[in-house]
């Protein structure tokens, strides 16, 4: 309970970040909370088995907050399509994730 007040405590609001906690801001998405790591880890996983990726990489550039993200991706299924038709594929994996972003910069390439 008392880990739960002090997150409380950070968080203005769910998934909000102010200044100085946003190194280890948290929020409440769907009843769980979640931090940017953890976002990381699932946006790595998503990406690794819907494109069968040889390479993913996924950074959190808000600063901890789960904001903004840099996103690069190598996967044998972007071969033959250029990278507006390759960002798409990742968009739409990671459409869930995208909602509750401000922004996200996608790479891709073919390994």
């Amino acid at each position: 309970e008392r880990m739960l007040a002090l997150l409380g405590r950070s968080v203005g609001r769910a998934g909000a970040c102010s200044g100085a906690s946003a190194r280890s801001c948290t929020g409440v998405v769907g009843g769980r909370w979640f931090s940017s790591a953890s976002k990381e880890v699932v946006m790595t996983e998503m990406l690794t088995k819907e494109l069968k990726a040889t390479d993913v990489k996924v950074l959190d550039v808000s600063g901890g907050c789960g904001s903004a993200f840099d996103v690069t991706v190598a996967s044998p299924m972007f071969e033959g399509k250029n990278k507006v038709q390759q960002a798409r594929m990742v968009y739409k994996i990671l459409n869930s994730e995208i909602e509750q972003m401000h922004s996200i910069n996608v790479q891709t390439k073919t390994p």
